[in-house]
């Protein structure tokens, strides 16, 4: 198990650094970045389901398919309204330690699946044919998962103004000195 510490403190540190620096730059936490990459993920999982119905990609969607990509959506907006009330408790200042950084006994192994799975796939969405954008977006899938579980696996910092919002606010005070003067009225 100490490789797998090792490894995932390693991921998270990377993770952590990149979250940081957005942070200050946007002021949008970790759990922005969280929430767009589980929005692709969820996103190609539908078009994967609706490629059972409609032909959409270059593979077709196996039998249990829809089934099976349904429940995991289900699951994951379960966990992001239960993320929603991680991100509130950090912003009102009640909680400084992320509890999902504690799960890295889950993280590694899932992104060992997960890197697998897009090699196991890649003769399957990439096998002689055209491959289109939605292809590419679905053969995608795992990668987006990883992505999450990385980014809201960071402690946020404590929130602040972004170096963005300050220089807004320092252009807008330049151009409030450039303005003219008022005359009275005559």
């Amino acid at each position: 198990m100490f490789v797998f510490e090792y490894i995932d403190a390693w991921v998270l540190s990377y993770f952590t650094k990149f979250s940081h620096w957005f942070q200050r730059m946007t002021g949008r936490t970790n759990f922005f970045l969280a929430k767009v990459f589980i929005f692709a993920y969820v996103i190609s999982i539908l078009v994967g389901a609706l490629n059972y119905w409609f032909q959409m990609l270059n593979h077709p969607t196996p039998r249990f398919g829809p089934v099976i990509k349904f429940a995991i959506v289900l699951f994951w907006m379960w966990y992001i309204s239960r993320d929603k009330n991680l991100q509130d408790e950090h912003l009102q200042g009640k909680q400084t330690k992320n509890p999902n950084e504690l799960f890295f006994f889950l993280r590694v192994p899932l992104l060992i699946a997960n890197l697998i799975d897009l090699q196991l796939q890649a003769p399957i969405f990439f096998g002689g044919k055209n491959v289109s954008l939605i292809d590419l977006f679905c053969y995608l899938e795992p990668l987006y998962f990883i992505l999450f579980m990385y980014f809201d696996s960071v402690t946020p910092l404590p929130p602040g103004k972004s170096k963005v919002r300050e220089w807004i606010e320092a252009y807008q005070a330049g151009f409030k000195k450039l303005q003219p003067i008022k005359s009275p009225n005559r």
